[in-house]
């Protein structure tokens, strides 16, 4: 079992004999300290964690897989990967998943391609590497038919948000071999629309992004019934994408013509957007046509993408936890996989959640800035 293989650095890799030795025990004992293993005594365990620290030794994932019959390896198919979201949550789950002494092989899903055969083929790659789990990305709802209908040896967590297909099979999923996180969409829109409804805002323009994005369709719903709620009166633009060009000119459109507010009762008095991107497309287009922001018509976005607080007016959005949407997803992986030792309840370095129909959901928290209002006058 000594794993005597050379580093990357030209000496010898430090053997779990070597470690044994040290500490003055078996080197079963010492497979078992890696592992996790309860079977332990805290003195001894402490002995061979000292000795793994002072000759900095790094266990190889396929001597341990021997012993323990696990890769210690995720498997992470992940789609979306041209946008701020998808890549954020990319690096939080191969973070945490590194905090626990996993590794991550990732396989970018093409949404070009077809789905169900490409993802037939991930999988079969992933079986090959003897993976111990699966966490599956899935922002659209092409990519979560196409993972839900592939029958996998190992636990899957899907990443996705509560759209009906993923409530539908969060639902009648077993837990003990599907589990399915996100984070809390309706949520975030919920608190774009209390802040522009106590900023006396009435008449919304919302930028509804791709429907075929789960994040998308929910943020719009969430949009649609709260300003229904609170008495607003919306219009809808279906960009169809998520770029901040078709976001531009849709705004333009909207405003072409209008000098804001006079005259104009039935003109949008906030532009309510459905990501980052579009939300600076709609400054753009409000500041060629000369209407102030946020003095006539306040602006938001979703996402908080890097840059959000550098542009002039600097940008109100909604602020998604992707680090915590990857050590819920990690949680959620190491429950499946050691359900006597990780339970899936609360964790305390986690947010608060809600569950939506089997889903559990990370509430994010809007961040105020001044294409709403003056922030000053919030301080």
């Amino acid at each position: 079992m000594a794993d005597h293989s050379a580093s990357g650095t030209g000496r010898r890799r430090v053997s779990i004999t070597q470690v044994a030795r040290q500490a003055g025990v078996s080197y079963q004992t010492v497979s078992r300290v890696i592992n996790h293993s309860p079977n332990v005594s805290p003195t001894t365990r402490a002995r061979v964690e000292e000795a793994i620290a002072a000759l900095d030794y790094h266990p190889l994932n396929f001597a341990r897989a021997l012993v323990t019959s696990r890769s210690r390896t995720i498997g992470f198919v992940a789609g979306g990967v041209s946008y701020y979201g998808p890549i954020s949550t990319i690096g939080a789950l191969e973070a945490r998943a590194r905090d626990h002494g996993l590794a991550v092989s990732v396989a970018v899903y093409n949404e070009r391609r077809d789905g169900r055969p490409q993802f037939d083929s991930i999988i079969s790659a992933f079986s090959a590497q003897g993976v111990d789990a699966l966490v599956c990305l899935t922002p659209t709802t092409r990519l979560l038919c196409a993972a839900l209908a592939v029958r996998s040896q190992q636990p899957a967590v899907f990443l996705t948000s509560a759209s009906q297909p993923a409530r539908q099979a969060a639902v009648s999923a077993d837990p003990a071999r599907r589990r399915f996180v996100g984070i809390d969409q309706a949520e975030g829109e919920g608190q774009i629309l209390d802040l522009l409804a106590g900023l006396g805002r009435k008449r919304l323009l919302l930028l509804a992004g791709p429907q075929e994005w789960a994040d998308a369709s929910v943020r719009l719903e969430a949009l649609e019934a709260g300003a229904i709620r609170r008495g607003m009166r919306y219009r809808v633009i279906d960009t169809g994408s998520w770029q901040s060009k078709a976001a531009e000119k849709a705004v333009a459109s909207a405003f072409a013509g209008r000098t804001m507010p006079e005259g104009q009762a039935d003109a949008p008095d906030a532009v309510v957007a459905a990501n980052d991107l579009q939300a600076l497309g709609a400054l753009r287009a409000l500041a060629r046509l000369g209407i102030q922001v946020p003095q006539e018509v306040s602006v938001t976005g979703f996402d908080d993408m890097p840059g959000a607080d550098a542009v002039m007016p600097s940008l109100t959005t909604v602020r998604p936890d992707f680090q915590a949407l990857g050590g819920l997803a990690m949680s959620q992986v190491l429950a499946m996989l050691s359900p006597g030792e990780a339970t899936g309840g609360p964790d305390p370095e986690l947010p608060a959640t809600r569950t939506v129909d089997g889903i559990r959901l990370i509430r994010p928290r809007i961040v105020v800035r001044e294409s709403t209002c003056v922030v000053d006058s919030l301080r």
